[in-house]
């Protein structure tokens, strides 16, 4: 009875010992998931210690950015392995869910005031203007005010890696346009300020500067082609078709139209427009005060009709949504009536003084 007994013990053990052996062999080294995870959290976290195991860390920290604008960037970040897929032991591929704020909008909305700054101090006193370093300084703080302080809807998103195993830890392969989606969009609005913003130095005031000597003291001119740029440009260019596409699926003429890119070109547009904002803003207000009125009223009706449709997410043939630009319209054609009505006035007095 007891050599059975020892025996059964015996026996337990080995399968008990066979099991653990099995689940290290097996499981413990050849679970992709449990590494990935170990690599997101790392990243989560900012732990380039744990998460350089697993992955080229170097790479996702330098394109975050520096100090209080990177750290930021994780601030709301979150997670889920939605499905690993094993091709043989020593490859897989994995999609994640990952969710983060909408950096690229809010992105994008410090670019307009980082803009409009730039701007500003392309009219100040060449004394007064802040030095290049204090320009940039400047620029950072805005950024990192933003970054720390706004709150924005998050923006999930999906995407797929690839993992390698080797020395019994898998390795995943992350790309920059991984990285784009788990910042929140930050990667790409980046991209798109620079080419807006350069590299924030004295040498774009002047450059800011030089384009606006021409029509400094014009400022008819400078109007008319802000009428062009809000009615052919914005409206008819860019606006109508995203109205079009939301109600019918098409642009204004029919065609197919990528509703995605649409969206993109108004937040390019409505950057554009903060040149606009600028000159019109320092116009005389004895001369020009009913048109800078005019503007004002335009450019707060736009700004509404722009963040309405981008808070409502639409879809090609929404039945949901279908955003009202009355009021844009009305606020658009009085402002077009006004330049036109100023440059008859402007005109019929350069005729009087002429006779």
């Amino acid at each position: 009875m007891k050599k059975r007994i020892i025996a059964l013990v015996l026996l337990l053990a080995f399968l008990a010992f066979g099991a653990l052996a099995v689940y290290f062999v097996f499981f413990r080294y050849d679970r992709p998931e449990k590494d990935l995870k170990l690599a997101l959290d790392g990243m989560m976290t900012r732990n380039g210690e744990v998460a350089g195991r697993y992955m080229d860390y170097a790479s996702f920290d330098r394109l975050g950015g520096e100090g209080t604008i990177r750290d930021s960037l994780m601030r709301d970040f979150s997670y889920e392995v939605t499905s690993v897929d094993s091709t043989d032991k020593t490859h897989a591929t994995a999609t994640i869910a990952v969710s983060n704020r909408d950096i690229e909008t809010l992105y994008g909305n410090f670019v307009v005031d980082a803009y409009q700054f730039v701007i500003s101090e392309a009219y100040r006193n060449e004394a007064e203007r802040l030095s290049d370093d204090d320009l940039r300084r400047t620029i950072d703080e805005m950024l990192m005010e933003d970054l720390a302080d706004k709150e924005v809807h998050l923006r999930p998103r999906e995407i797929q890696v690839e993992m390698t195993r080797a020395d019994k830890t898998w390795f995943i392969d992350f790309d920059q346009a991984d990285f784009d989606a788990i910042y929140g969009g930050y990667l790409t609005a980046h991209e798109n300020a620079k080419t807006l913003l350069g590299d924030m130095s004295g040498q774009a005031l002047v450059n800011v500067e030089n384009a606006y000597a021409s029509n400094i003291d014009d400022a008819d001119h400078v109007l008319r082609n802000a009428v062009h740029f809000i009615v052919d440009d914005l409206w008819n260019g860019v606006l109508c078709n995203i109205v079009s596409c939301i109600n019918a699926g098409t642009d204004r003429q029919g065609n197919d139209y990528d509703l995605d890119k649409g969206l993109r070109q108004l937040d390019a547009m409505m950057t554009e427009k903060v040149t606009y904002d600028v000159y019109i803003n320092n116009l005389s207000e004895i001369e020009y005060g009913a048109v800078k009125t005019g503007w004002k009223n335009l450019s707060d009706t736009l700004g509404k009709l722009v963040n309405e449709i981008k808070a409502a997410k639409p879809e090609p043939v929404d039945y949901d949504y279908l955003p009202d630009t009355s009021k844009f319209e009305a606020a658009m054609d009085q402002f077009v009536g006004l330049i036109y009505q100023t440059g008859s006035e402007s005109e019929a007095e350069t005729q009087q003084e002429t006779e």
